[in-house]
């Protein structure tokens, strides 16, 4: 398998698989990372962009298991390239809809993450409060009732 671009890597054999496997993967990592550089776009529609563009390398590294970063390069472009590129892509109105999915992901997990602090900080104050009171069945009946009314409150 011939992974490396030759410009600063030299084979030495017997090289073990996983650190050409490493190597490719550490130039990948570069490429991408030059790629998010290089894009002037929102940060949602630069996340929308690097997922496709995974998949799309993905694919072709599949259908071309010997190929090396430099046939990636010359097939996809240079970060450059991809980025003065990036508003004739045939798939812009696709790359818009995941966009807007990575800012609603953004806006609603937040919420829901402190929901669910939420309903787990009411659980703990309401174990602790059973645990204080040697968790009789008056006490369970009570507290539960006052977290149910704050539920409802904040809900």
């Amino acid at each position: 398998c011939n992974i490396g671009d030759g410009s600063n890597f030299m084979y030495i054999w017997p090289i073990p698989y996983g650190a050409q496997v490493s190597y490719f993967l550490d130039r990948c990592k570069k490429y991408f990372k030059e790629i998010k550089k290089e894009l002037t776009c929102s940060s949602n529609m630069r996340l929308a962009l690097i997922s496709e563009l995974k998949k799309e390398i993905t694919y072709y590294i599949d259908q071309n298991v010997d190929c090396t970063i430099n046939n990636i390069i010359d097939n996809f472009g240079t970060a450059i390239e991809i980025s003065s590129s990036f508003e004739t892509r045939s798939d812009l109105e696709k790359l818009k809809k995941i966009a807007k999915k990575y800012t609603l992901l953004k806006i609603f997990l937040p919420i829901i993450a402190l929901f669910l602090i939420s309903i787990v900080t009411f659980t703990i104050i309401l174990i602790i409060y059973i645990v204080r009171d040697r968790g009789s069945y008056d006490v369970i009946v009570k507290y539960s009732g006052r977290v149910m009314q704050i539920l409802h409150i904040l809900l």
